[in-house]
């Protein structure tokens, strides 16, 4: 992160969310909303001035998703996803939306955005079909396209520096169930090209780091989602990626992983458990800490620290202060019943205000989505 050695700084600049495999499906669960994947038990709460507060709506007719976001200053965000068959793009002010116009918008999906900067903002994406990947940078006057390395479709992304960014490709794999064996290539831009694969012996799901020489990232093996999997973290020599010592209980759903400083790091992902409990695990610098979820509690990601010593597993969860606190809105959130998702999630840096992306049905029965944006608190 430019200089920076606690990514709590940047919070959500140096996550990463991966970016085509790992999103999951919106579902209408009457009125609850999801963070990547379906949720449902959990009671609604009152809407409340100090809860989540929806910012943004659009209805155009054409069916629109927001699935990333990027918060630089208290009057700096983005958001991405789609429009149609084409990417959309939106820069916030801190009230107010636009839409904004990046190179070869037409056919591309953008799925991630983050940045250190207001002129270092980098968004990935694909195109034909998931084929073609798809790299964009804002330099705080325009957008240019980043060609990916050759045939590589970015799964995975982390930027920490306008000379330092990380995008990882797809795993190719042999064998099946427990005796499946991945690899992931990895590639680093250091301001002028793509050096690499640096190959990862797992499936990589997350990346996160808090400066050049802190660089984690998060995946699994054995059985690959829903799982049960073998959680694993790999952290960046310089040169390679070393396998860090850890607790690696068997686990499913997506795992997530955010790197605030060399004595701060957090991992999440659900107990390989009938409950499918919501865990997260605490490097302090010296051991690892678990802390598991009530059932029932929506832990979905992704992963932002709260600038107290806590961390939000997803819109919908707050950890702090050694409490489980869940943060669903409303039915008044949307109104009329209409289920909704928050995927895309970032903190303004020095601040506890969270943006979050998403999405809402049209109609408590309608299959059409509307992009959503709202604000926490």
């Amino acid at each position: 992160m430019s200089g920076r050695t606690d990514g709590d700084e940047f919070p959500g600049a140096g996550l990463m969310m991966s970016l085509t495999r790992r999103l999951g499906a919106p579902v209408a669960a009457t009125g609850l909303a999801l963070a990547l994947g379906i949720i449902s038990g959990v009671p609604a709460q009152a809407a409340s001035a100090t809860g989540w507060q929806r910012v943004y709506r659009n209805s155009n007719k054409t069916q629109n998703i927001l699935y990333g976001m990027a918060a630089l200053s208290g009057t700096d965000q983005w958001a991405v996803g789609d429009w149609g068959t084409s990417a959309l793009v939106m820069h916030g002010n801190g009230s107010t939306w636009r839409r904004v116009t990046v190179p070869g918008q037409a056919g591309a999906n953008l799925f991630q955005v983050t940045g250190t900067s207001p002129g270092n903002v980098w968004a990935f994406g694909n195109r034909d079909g998931g084929s073609v990947g798809v790299i964009l940078r804002y330099d705080g006057s325009s957008w240019q396209s980043v060609p990916p390395p050759a045939s590589v479709v970015p799964n995975e992304a982390a930027v920490l520096s306008s000379t330092d960014v990380w995008i990882g490709g797809t795993e190719s794999c042999t064998g099946s169930g427990s005796s499946e064996t991945c690899q992931t290539p990895m590639y680093q831009w250091d301001g002028a090209q793509w050096n690499g694969p640096y190959q990862v012996p797992a499936v990589v799901n997350w990346i996160s780091g808090s400066g050049a020489s802190n660089v984690w990232l998060t995946g699994e093996t054995g059985t690959g989602l829903p799982g049960p999997y073998t959680l694993v973290t790999y952290r960046w020599t310089g040169s390679s990626w070393n396998a860090v010592s850890m607790p690696r209980p068997r686990s499913t759903g997506p795992p997530m992983i955010t790197v605030v400083s060399r004595s701060s790091i957090w991992l999440s992902a659900w107990q390989a458990k009938k409950s499918r409990r919501g865990y997260l695990l605490h490097w302090t610098g010296h051991a690892w800490r678990e802390f598991v979820a009530p059932a029932a509690m929506p832990t979905e990601g992704p992963l932002v620290t709260d600038g107290s010593g806590g961390v939000w597993d997803g819109a919908l969860v707050h950890f702090t202060r050694g409490r489980w606190v869940d943060t669903v809105p409303g039915p008044a959130f949307v109104g009329g019943g209409n289920g909704f998702a928050l995927r895309g999630l970032a903190r303004v840096p020095g601040r506890s205000t969270l943006w979050a992306g998403g999405q809402v049905s049209r109609t408590p029965t309608s299959k059409v989505w509307d992009s959503l944006i709202a604000c926490y608190p």
